[in-house]
């Protein structure tokens, strides 16, 4: 880690690439004390919590299945009751965490849906609060994007050397 960090190595720039943007959000959570400013942070922190660089087609499906699941969540919670999702949000999240390095999409997802329920219970709104989840997990995303290829955007990947067989 020590090298890492003295030869400022792609690790590094990572590790600040994340650091940077969660760090702005936090103390603008925390001045604030808001739930929107909760929620921008942790959109932000789901895109941004890949180990390494995300590839762009990564990237875009974890924004994608966040906002889906907030959307789902929201019609969601016009068929079925607030004490059912409220109940089975703990499952839900953990569902969400389990599935998502195998299964991208279904596990972000999950996780916002299980996310959104366990902060909005106290408010006993899940249309409303999902309703309102949607702009912060917008903006929380671009956010992420933005620091993610605008923060050392030309890290280079590792290119492997192919054996070429003689002929």
């Amino acid at each position: 880690m020590w090298e890492s960090l003295r030869s400022f190595d792609e690790h590094a720039r990572d590790g600040v690439r994340r650091a940077i943007p969660l760090a702005i959000l936090m103390f603008f959570f925390q001045r604030e004390g808001g739930r929107d400013a909760f929620w921008i942070f942790f959109a932000a922190y789901i895109v941004l919590l890949t180990t390494g660089k995300a590839p762009k087609d990564l990237a875009l499906v974890r924004v994608g299945s966040t906002l889906f699941g907030v959307v789902a969540l929201a019609v969601a919670s016009y068929v079925m009751p607030d004490r059912v999702l409220f109940s089975l949000g703990i499952v839900i999240l953990f569902a969400g965490v389990g599935l998502s390095p195998a299964y991208v999409i279904v596990g972000g997802a999950l996780t916002s849906i299980g996310s959104i329920l366990l902060a909005g219970a106290p408010t006993g709104d899940v249309a409303g609060w999902a309703g309102h989840r949607l702009l912060d997990t917008m903006l929380g995303c671009a956010i992420a994007l933005v620091a993610t290829y605008l923060l050392w955007p030309r890290d280079r990947e590792a290119k492997e050397t192919v054996p070429v067989p003689a002929t």
